[in-house]
């Protein structure tokens, strides 16, 4: 055989000696190092070339805890890793609506197992987790749905009120912003039937001594500048009216409870809401030559006055915001005269997500 071919044939064989140690020296320091390479994208959430494997295992994502609402709304993130993973990150995923979200974005890459989202406006969101080290990166955790809602907020309040009279009106001094709640108290007197003004759902509606009823609506807009409630029976009247935001525009009625006694406290029954951020609205109609002075456990006092003429009832509205479920009520303090009958109602409705 020429020494040429000799040579060739050499050559070939060395070559491929050299692939297979390669080759041989990947497979070893795949399985020593325990993961395969996976390629990772920070930045839009374009997840279509992320690729897990065993090794670097997939996280286990706790059912998250929200706190507040609105833009300061926060929602606390708490994850497990397999044992003995050896991800020394993680990447912290946020979709901007119900699980599964069409897209993902990075937001955060903590080297703890836990991490406080403020999403900055209120919305529903999914998050999921991802393992991370170096370039690679884990399976997918599971994926949890939470909800931001909105803060309410009390935009403005009127009132006014009627000597003795089947009617009274009150107007905003600016018109309402459509898609905002609008409540209406009427207080009277002595035990009358309340009519519902026109295109206002009834919250609760009590005759009695004295009578009560809290109407509310979503507004359209100008058209819910001014409003006027009327009654069957002529008697002292005070009408109160308020603007909020942050309301959901559906089912925004949640839970209403009322309650009925004589002297200076009034009580209110208690509410149990159903959702964690909702707007507590408190009522009261005294009789007496009184004011009211406040409301207890946190209800804030916006409203109180008395009707025009000699006799005289003591009308008066406060509210809440409450960010856990559970069960709530209020009392309230007052000053001067003698306080006769009173009737005392709470309101609740649920916060919007956007």
């Amino acid at each position: 055989m020429p020494l040429g071919a000799n040579t060739s044939s050499v050559k070939r064989l060395l070559g491929l000696l050299a692939v297979l140690t390669a080759l041989l020296l990947t497979v070893a320091l795949s399985h020593a190092v325990g993961f395969t390479y996976a390629s990772f994208n920070s930045g839009s959430g374009n997840r279509t070339n992320v690729v897990g494997n065993d090794s670097l295992g997939a996280p286990t994502l706790a059912v998250p805890t929200p706190s507040g609402a609105g833009a300061t709304g926060t929602v606390d993130l708490s994850w497990t890793v397999p044992s003995g993973d050896p991800s020394n990150q993680s990447i912290v995923l946020r979709g901007a609506s119900a699980c599964p979200p069409g897209t993902f974005t990075t937001i955060a890459t903590p080297s703890a197992t836990s991490y406080t989202d403020t999403p900055g406006a209120a919305g529903v969101y999914c998050y999921e987790i991802e393992g991370k080290l170096g370039n690679w990166t884990s399976q997918p955790s599971n994926q949890q749905t939470m909800t931001v809602y909105e803060l309410p907020v009390l935009i403005q309040s009127t009132s006014d009120s009627a000597a003795s009279a089947t009617s009274v009106s009150a107007s905003f001094s600016s018109n309402p912003v459509a898609g905002h709640l609008l409540v209406a108290v009427l207080g009277a007197r002595d035990d009358t039937v309340i009519n519902a003004p026109s295109g206002w759902s009834t919250a609760i509606n009590e005759s009695g001594v004295p009578s009560q009823a809290i109407f509310y609506k979503i507004a359209a807009g100008s058209s819910d500048k001014s409003v006027t409630v009327t009654t069957s029976v002529a008697t002292r009247l005070g009408l109160s009216v308020l603007e909020y935001s942050g309301i959901t525009a559906a089912s925004e009625l949640d839970q209403t409870v009322s309650a009925t006694g004589k002297g200076g406290t009034v009580t209110f029954g208690s509410v149990t809401t159903t959702q964690r951020v909702e707007l507590l609205v408190a009522a009261a109609t005294v009789d007496g030559n009184i004011s009211t002075t406040g409301y207890s456990d946190s209800f804030t006092l916006e409203i109180d006055f008395q009707n025009k003429g000699q006799d005289k009832a003591d009308f008066s509205a406060a509210d809440r915001i409450v960010y856990t479920t559970g069960t709530y009520t209020t009392t309230t303090t007052t000053s001067g005269g003698s306080p006769g009958d009173w009737r005392g109602q709470i309101v609740a409705f649920k916060a919007g997500t956007n």
